[in-house]
């Protein structure tokens, strides 16, 4: 497993806090990761197709377009080779990988960052947490 793999699954997060009403909601923080090259996808149509050609299947996607090059998909997915469950949030610009559970291995992130990386023809480089994070409730 690579140093960025470690690094990466290290910023992650998963957590469930407590309202002050007792509700309790789950909050999980992603590893952020740049392409190293202009994105290859420029749509949400493409980058979910992108996603779908491994061992991938996403769960109630909501792909949006913006102008020209520029897009957003959000989606849960289900990484087959693990059994395990991530959000993922890609951009024309980022990817974001959260947790869903506590449950949620280095292995789960390896397979999902190595079929992008492959897929899309780039590196996803490793964004320090602290310069763009997202906590996602």
């Amino acid at each position: 497993m690579t140093q960025k793999i470690r690094d990466a699954y290290d910023q992650t997060a998963f957590d469930v806090v407590e309202t002050s009403a007792g509700v309790e909601i789950p909050t999980s923080t992603p590893a952020v990761f740049n392409y190293d090259d202009e994105c290859s996808v420029t749509t949400a149509s493409g980058a979910q197709q992108l996603v779908e050609r491994g061992d991938f299947a996403l769960i109630a996607p909501h792909p949006q377009d913006g102008d020209g090059r520029s897009f957003h998909l959000s989606s849960k997915v289900y990484i087959s080779d693990t059994n395990e469950f991530a959000h993922l949030k890609m951009t024309s610009q980022h990817v974001r990988v959260f947790p869903k559970d506590n449950e949620f291995s280095r292995e789960s992130l390896r397979a999902l960052v190595e079929h992008l990386e492959s897929e899309l023809g780039v590196e996803l480089v490793l964004v320090k947490q602290g310069t763009e994070t997202g906590t996602e409730t």
